[in-house]
């Protein structure tokens, strides 16, 4: 496999998202770290969708605590990033807090209500 430093930006986003589908969760968390990275060393913003990503991989690794502050930071950002609010749901389902994913699921909702990881 191509180290993901040597890897395009835009390539290291589709691949992150890639392997996240399919479930890949370190590979996953590798190419979207090394793009957030890359954009915190250039201070550039990281697109809320791709920080919602992240936040999953790391979730998915085990770290739920980590990966809810990763969205709650990208929400405080963007109030109106569905993509976080979709990725908190899913979070706090892994960590089996029903009623925190329901607020965060009724939130993204509020904020866009057909968007597609609702």
């Amino acid at each position: 496999m191509v180290e993901a430093k040597d890897l395009r930006d835009d390539e290291l986003v589709r691949r992150g998202r890639t392997a996240l589908k399919g479930r890949h969760y370190k590979i996953a968390n590798e190419l979207l770290g090394e793009y957030c990275d890359r954009q915190i060393h250039e201070e550039t913003p990281i697109p809320g969708a791709v920080l919602a990503d992240y936040a999953l991989s790391v979730a998915y690794l085990g770290d739920l605590k980590e990966g809810a502050e990763v969205c709650l930071r990208a929400i405080a950002l963007d109030r109106r990033n569905a993509d976080a609010y979709a990725a908190l749901t899913r979070i706090h389902v892994l960590g089996r807090s029903r009623r925190k994913a329901v607020e965060a699921m009724e939130r993204g909702l509020a904020v866009s209500p057909r968007h597609r990881r609702f």
